[in-house]
């Protein structure tokens, strides 16, 4: 596995060093799990770009949060800093209806939040669903990895514009599992 992810790297150095654009792009992926008063619930998320958040900039999140008993997808969307995390689910068929959930964070969370790893951490983030004038307390008690396994995944992509055509190469390098994906391909290692 080492060998094809330094072949890739440095494929990648190589065609960065003549492209017109290189990006990479950091994305977490986590599951919360907690309550809403005393139903329990599941929240799945993915934040684009988490180093902004240890910046002291605000990072997007989106995913999705559910009632366990009922298990039924709620999409979310927000944002989220080094001191909170301020969600909002709707619901598509309903316009009226708009649950907004906010948590103070410290840096002892955010820290369990970025640096996740494989486990399964406690996390105790107090805060509050409204729903409308409804307002209950939201706490999430763990923070684990999205499936027990992908936290940490980095989108590499280069272009190059020659005699008006766009020429780019593209892969992702999924951290815990230690597995790239390369032209179509997984690459694990054996």
């Amino acid at each position: 596995m080492k060998k094809i992810f330094l072949m890739l790297l440095l494929n990648i150095i190589h065609i960065s060093a003549f492209a017109d654009t290189t990006d990479v792009t950091k994305h977490l992926f986590f599951t919360f799990e907690g309550n809403i008063d005393k139903y329990p619930i599941t929240i799945n998320i993915h934040i684009t770009n988490p180093d902004n958040i240890t910046e002291n900039k605000k990072s997007y999140i989106d995913g999705y949060y559910k009632y366990n008993n009922v298990n039924t997808p709620i999409p979310i969307s927000g944002e989220m800093d080094k001191n909170t995390i301020k969600l909002t689910a709707f619901d598509y068929y309903n316009s009226d209806k708009k649950e907004e959930f906010s948590f103070k964070i410290n840096s002892s969370q955010l820290n369990n939040i970025i640096n996740l790893g494989n486990g399964k951490k406690n996390i105790n983030l107090k805060g509050s669903w409204q729903n409308n004038n409804k307002k209950l307390s939201c706490n999430i008690e763990t923070v684990k990895p999205l499936g027990d396994k992908i936290h940490t995944v980095y989108d590499i992509s280069v272009s190059k514009e020659f005699k008006d055509n766009t020429y780019g190469l593209s892969a992702l390098y999924i951290e815990n599992l230690k597995s790239s994906i390369y032209e179509g391909k997984i690459n694990k290692p054996k």
